[in-house]
């Protein structure tokens, strides 16, 4: 897509170049935002991640991240929430990295009256 960039910035396992293509093209992955969207809440045990850079022409932001999550069948989940991502990798950090079962869902935001921000947490 012309206007359209996404880079690879880490991941938590070695890619094959198959899945480094199959990973940049987001049109696959369940958007957590959106499963999430009601107060529900998703559990899902999640192998590996993706940090990506994404340059798209056609947004108001031009330059983010993405965060994409695949669960044990290969399933991506992918989101753009720093608060997710911030506490995300600091519980895949104290893991070491093992497969670890994980609840992800939408909190209130204490400085923002009538917002939620996306969050996860250890089952």
């Amino acid at each position: 897509m012309q206007g359209y960039e996404a880079k690879i910035l880490e991941a938590s396992k070695e890619l094959s170049t198959r899945e480094k293509i199959k990973v940049k093209n987001l049109s696959d992955a369940k958007s957590l935002d959106a499963l999430t969207e009601n107060g529900e809440c998703v559990e899902m045990e999640v192998a590996a991640w993706v940090r990506m850079q994404v340059h798209n022409d056609k947004s108001t932001n031009k330059d983010y991240e993405k965060y994409v999550l695949f669960d044990l069948e290969g399933t991506a989940y992918v989101t753009g929430s720093e608060s997710f991502w911030t506490t995300f990798i600091d519980i895949w950090d104290e893991l070491n990295g093992e497969v670890m079962p994980i609840k992800i869902f939408k909190k209130p935001s204490k400085n923002y009256q009538g917002k939620s921000f996306l969050t996860c947490d250890v089952v």
